[in-house]
């Protein structure tokens, strides 16, 4: 297993010499406290700017090659599903920020547009999971 705090000071090193990086997040189980030896890394980071799949891409390999570790998942927070960045934001941990006031500007909207289709999202998730059971378990529960 890794170290997790030297593990989170190199992001958040890395973290400070990327000035496009306002926010970052470690999530999964990491964040959970159920990694075991074959754990990946999940963080994810708010952009200031706008980046695309290549750049993205170049960061995780930097991160690979500044942590020392091989599998990490980065997560645009930019891009990502509203439902996403609500579980990432509610169940991880903040390790990195620029300005604590931009941090809560961007909380205060994400909190406001998730409650506003938190509605939705439960019948959405509660339907899937109705249909995966009478898909796959000829509607017992297992």
């Amino acid at each position: 297993m890794l170290d997790l705090i030297k593990t989170l000071s190199l992001v958040q090193d890395f973290c400070e010499k990327n000035r496009n990086i306002l926010i970052a997040y470690l999530f999964g189980s990491y964040a959970d406290g159920t990694a075991h030896q074959r754990s990946d890394l999940d963080l994810a980071f708010l952009f200031n700017e706008p980046v695309d799949l290549r750049t993205e891409m170049a960061l995780q390999v930097k991160l690979s090659e500044v942590t020392g570790i091989e599998a990490i998942d980065l997560l645009n927070l930019n891009k990502a599903p509203l439902y996403l960045q609500f579980k990432v934001i509610t169940t991880g941990r903040l390790i990195y920020e620029v300005d604590p006031d931009q941090t809560s500007d961007f909380l205060e909207n994400l909190f406001n547009r998730y409650h506003d289709r938190e509605f939705r999202y439960k019948m959405f998730f509660k339907e899937w999971d109705e249909g995966l059971k009478e898909d796959y378990s000829d509607g017992q529960s297992r």
